[in-house]
């Protein structure tokens, strides 16, 4: 872990009582220390990441920044309003921070910094991939970021374990990407929590239909737990 110097807005952190005495801890350096799993990590995926992998018929629609007229910063997702973004210079501690997770040799040093003994990683960029009514679409940015995981983090699977994101409106693909992904390793699955996205629409599937049924049967053979 570098050493940074601690800038005011981080300097309370420096300020808790600390772990001595204690006979147990969660801190690396500590004796008798607890197996510590972090459930809920996310990954840091390159931003150029769908638009350069993604199938060419979808790559003018993947997330993206876009400056207008007036020299403003827009993120366009389809399955958002466009939100304004403000550039922010960052110091120290957190600009540090910012750039953490994207290097897994990196990342186990600052799991071991943290006292963290292994971790269960989610997208970070890719939470966006499921935000469009077109689950085909969605569909194929999960490919790609699995595909990215599976590369990044599958030599240290035992530690850092992604879990691969598939989009169950689109649920031929969805049977697909489920084999594909638990076929090279991947330890976990993630779901959308509605089949398709949006606002709830009578006419939508959902999970507590029966055409689910041979989706939950191939997800009980793979033995991968859901989220």
């Amino acid at each position: 872990m570098p050493i940074v110097e601690v800038n005011p807005p981080n300097q309370w952190r420096t300020e808790t009582p600390g772990h001595d005495g204690w006979q147990r801890t969660p801190r690396g350096t500590g004796a008798k220390k607890y197996f510590m799993v972090s459930t809920d990590s996310h990954a840091n995926e390159p931003a150029t990441l769908w638009a350069e992998r993604i199938e060419p018929e979808y790559r003018e629609r993947v997330p993206r920044v876009i400056v207008d007229e007036d020299g403003v910063k827009w993120r366009i997702s389809e399955g958002h309003r466009p939100n304004r973004l403000r550039d922010q210079a960052l110091e120290g501690e957190d600009d540090l921070r910012s750039k953490a997770g994207a290097d897994p040799e990196e990342r186990l040093k600052d799991m071991a910094h943290d006292g963290i003994d292994a971790e269960i990683i989610f997208p970070n960029k890719g939470l966006s991939m499921w935000a469009t009514p077109d689950a085909k679409f969605a569909q194929a940015q999960c490919r790609v970021y699995n595909t990215w995981a599976w590369e990044t983090f599958k030599a240290y699977n035992d530690k850092m374990s992604p879990a691969a994101c598939i989009a169950t409106g689109d649920f031929d693909g969805a049977m697909a990407e489920i084999e594909r992904t638990a076929k090279l390793g991947f330890r976990a699955l993630t779901l959308p929590c509605k089949p398709v996205w949006g606002a709830h629409e009578v006419e939508h599937p959902n999970y507590n239909l029966p055409m689910f049924d041979p989706m939950w049967v191939l997800i009980e053979e793979t033995g991968l737990p859901i989220t």
